[in-house]
């Protein structure tokens, strides 16, 4: 049996490592994409593959040394590149009539650690790189796509004036409350988008389940069809026996009578007269 790792052989993986290494541009982007491409998966979904393995690998020997002896080795990485961060900008900044949380959740291909990650660096971007955003977000009204209007009302600030050099009780007790806020609405996405999964999953499974019946049900109608076309043939069939053991019967009834006639007893007692006077010349 061919060993895999995280549903990946070992094959694919140093196919992967050996595209990312050796890709010209030396980003490691690009090198997720090429790969994409190649193999047919997604992109997010290789990217999130690769990091899930580099983790595990760090965690567990016999993984790095399974990697190790197949000469796969694994390259050190750097969460989030500038490209990757410009790219989830490009993305999510594009007000595609769909949530960011919903976005971020189809990128991942239903990965909801992925998605929460992807949504958290989004915000993270929002808040902390002002000048990245409005460029990224200029450069997409000028390709001419609408963005999304940016929701800051969950950024939690505190404005310090000049003047002040210390925070008010009032307003730590307004950041914590703040935090406890953020915190528990991570919370209730991630376990929406979880719901949202099994949901997905399981409409899939019942998709599946109604196919699968549909079909049975064609072909319970096909045999029913066969089996009434066959019951015809037979009673077809019947009819044609009965009515040559009714033929026979009545052709047995004649040769019956033509037996019994008078000329049939003359012919039989002349036929007798015969054999009985050839057995007396070949006595004498």
């Amino acid at each position: 049996m061919e060993v895999k790792i995280l549903g990946w052989t070992i094959q694919e993986i140093a196919d992967l490592v050996s595209v990312i290494k050796n890709n010209d541009s030396g980003n490691m982007v690009n090198g997720f994409e090429k790969y994409a491409k190649s193999s047919g998966r997604k992109t997010y979904s290789v990217r999130n593959f690769f990091y899930r393995l580099i983790n595990l690998a760090s965690q567990n020997d016999d993984i790095a040394d399974l990697l190790k002896a197949n000469k796969v080795e694994l390259p050190s990485v750097s969460h989030f590149e500038k490209e990757e961060e410009e790219n989830i900008l490009r993305t999510l900044l594009v007000d595609n009539g769909k949530s960011v949380r919903n976005t971020c959740f189809e990128l991942s291909n239903g990965d909801v650690k992925q998605a929460i990650r992807l949504q958290n660096k989004y915000r993270n971007l929002i808040k902390q790189n002002n000048n990245l955003v409005t460029s990224i977000r200029a450069e997409l009204e000028r390709e001419g796509k609408v963005c999304r209007k940016i929701n800051n009302k969950n950024i939690i600030k505190l404005n310090l004036t000049a003047s002040q050099n210390i925070i008010t009780e009032k307003e730590i007790q307004s950041l914590f409350w703040g935090l406890v806020r953020l915190v528990k609405r991570s919370a209730e996405e991630e376990l929406e988008m979880r719901q949202n999964f099994e949901m997905k999953m399981a409409n899939s499974k019942l998709q599946e389940t109604a196919i699968d019946l549909k079909r049975k049900e064609v072909l319970i109608r096909e045999l029913r069809e066969q089996n009434k076309s066959l019951n015809l043939q037979i009673n077809k069939y019947k009819s044609m026996i009965d009515n040559n053991m009714l033929e026979n019967s009545n052709n047995y009834i004649k040769l019956q009578e033509l037996a019994e006639s008078n000329q049939m007893k003359k012919l039989k007692n002349f036929v007798s007269e015969l054999i009985e006077k050839q057995e007396r010349s070949y006595k004498k």
